[in-house]
């Protein structure tokens, strides 16, 4: 992938996420998973193994469905049926080629799940290991709770999950690396413990 076509799918979710009300799935969410991916290819020693560009747009591209439907349960548990509905639309607006397509396709619906069901994928591809890894270590970062605590006091989805929400980021702090493909990431990233 070009540096142009990973510009346009950036300014593409940006323009889609930016401004959502979902705080937990906005362009800044996109844009951590993005420098998590680039970060776990460099301690991977994976730099030629993969497409960084694609990578990123990968990254850029794995929440999009957060821009068209609303937070909540359906959505959480119906997430990759709700991505096949947007995502190929989305692909083939931004004149993807139908290879890339593919593994960003593959990436982005078996991204869900690993915590807190340790639905892994680690019989993937680097693409898909990377990109889940990546938002798994986001979804434990200090922003990611900082924004839960804003986004709880605007959305119902929250405030339910907010219950539960100090013993899961501890818990998932404690045990990150068994929500990861790559369990040794776990030390090499920071994570703010509660």
């Amino acid at each position: 992938m070009t540096g142009e076509e990973l510009t346009k799918v950036k300014r593409f979710v940006f323009q889609k996420t930016c401004n959502i009300k979902d705080l937990q799935h906005n362009c800044e969410h996109a844009k951590r998973v993005a420098s998590n991916a680039e970060r776990v290819v460099k301690l991977l020693k994976s730099e030629k193994k993969v497409d960084l560009n694609l990578l990123l747009a990968i990254s850029f591209l794995h929440d999009i469905n957060h821009a068209f439907f609303k937070p909540g349960f359906i959505n959480y548990f119906l997430e990759s049926k709700r991505l096949r509905a947007v995502l190929p639309k989305i692909l083939e607006e931004l004149n993807i080629k139908e290879c890339e397509g593919k593994i960003i396709e593959n990436a982005i619906y078996k991204s869900p799940l690993s915590f807190p069901f340790k639905k892994l994928n680690k019989n993937q591809d680097l693409y898909t290991q990377i990109l889940q890894d990546a938002d798994t270590l986001d979804l434990f970062s200090k922003e990611r709770e900082i924004s839960f605590n804003i986004a709880k006091g605007n959305l119902l989805f929250y405030k339910i999950l907010s219950t539960f929400s100090k013993f899961t980021f501890k818990y998932g702090r404690e045990n990150l690396k068994k929500y990861l493909n790559f369990p040794q990431l776990a030390k090499e990233f920071y994570v703010q413990k509660s």
